[in-house]
C-alpha cells in the first residue's frame, strides 16, 4: 500500500511540473515590462526625486535654474513614511512627508 501511494504522489508531482513550467515560461515572456523612471538629486535636501518634478516635495527648492546640481547639504537619506496624501490645489498625489506639491509647488500643511 505504501509503495502505491508513493508512485501516485510521484505521478502527481511530475504532472504538476510538466503543466506549471510552460505556464511560467509563457508568463515570463508576456508579463508587462516595468521601466524605472529617471530621477535626480535635490540640491537642497539631497533626496532622490522624479526627474519631471520642478519643485522638491521635501524642501521646496526649485529644481530648475543655477542652484540645481549643487552639493547636497544632507548626506543621509531620511526614512519616508508610508501612505499618501493629495494636494488641495491641484489634486496631485504627494508623499505624506512632503512640504511642497511636486506638481504645482504649493506649500502643504503638515
Amino acid at each position: 500500500m505504501g509503495e502505491e501511494k508513493r508512485e501516485y504522489n510521484l505521478a502527481i508531482l511530475i504532472l504538476l511540473v510538466l503543466l506549471c513550467w510552460p505556464a511560467a515560461i509563457v508568463y515570463y515572456f508576456t508579463r508587462p515590462k516595468v521601466t524605472a523612471k529617471p530621477t535626480r538629486i535635490c540640491s537642497g535636501c539631497g533626496r532622490q526625486i522624479p526627474a519631471e518634478y520642478s519643485v522638491c516635495p521635501y524642501c521646496g527648492r526649485s529644481m530648475v535654474g543655477p542652484t540645481f546640481g549643487a552639493t547636497p547639504t544632507a548626506t543621509a537619506p531620511i526614512a519616508q513614511p508610508s501612505g499618501t496624501k493629495f494636494c488641495p490645489n491641484c489634486g496631485a498625489r504627494v508623499n505624506p512627508a512632503a512640504r511642497f506639491c511636486p506638481s504645482c509647488g504649493r506649500q502643504l500643511s503638515m
